[in-house]
């Protein structure tokens, strides 16, 4: 049985997995930015003062413009910097799956992803419609994203592959006739 924290931080997952999204967005912006300035002072500053530049990165994500510090849409091109926070998403999305007791369940709660849903299955499409080697079969990730994660929290749903299936089921009626 779970503690009323625990629900709380569930109930709250979808913000907290935003949130999640767009500091690793920050920063990754805020590093290449970083980089980008010390390769172009590569040797005017020693490696104690190279390692406090990239411990501030507010101080540097308040000089980037406003526009390169948006997430990544399907309009944005695919960089090598963004195929890295697109493989990075993936990465976290297949770790938690099969970390979990959820990864031989049919069914898959959206809570138990780092990131939001929506935005992994987009980064998915992206690494496969780019033919991009991300180390592991992302169509196969896609498919299970696509069709196993369901919109129900982890404490709803059981780990145990014959109950996790029935109790999925009655959630995906549920959701159909309502």
């Amino acid at each position: 049985m779970q503690s009323i924290l625990e629900r709380e931080r569930h109930a709250d997952s979808e913000l907290w997995q935003f949130l999640q999204l767009e500091k690793k967005w920050l920063k990754s912006v805020a590093d290449r930015h970083v980089q980008v300035w010390l390769t172009s002072r590569s040797g005017d500053l020693e490696p104690q003062l190279q390692a406090q530049l990239r411990s501030q990165r507010r101080r540097i994500l308040a000089r980037i413009p406003a526009a390169e510090l948006k997430l990544p849409d399907s309009r944005s091109p695919l960089t090598p910097d963004l195929q890295n926070f697109y493989t990075e998403i993936v990465n976290g999305a297949r770790d938690a799956i099969q970390g979990s007791p959820y990864a031989k369940a049919m069914y898959i709660p959206w809570n138990l992803l780092p990131y939001p849903l929506n935005y992994t299955i987009f980064a998915t499409e992206a690494l496969v419609t780019g033919g991009l080697d991300t180390g592991f079969d992302a169509r196969a990730l896609l498919a299970l994203l696509t069709s196993r994660v369901i919109n129900v929290h982890s404490y709803c749903l059981p780990a145990e592959p014959e109950a996790n299936e029935q109790t999925g089921l009655d959630y995906l009626h549920e959701a159909r006739r309502g």
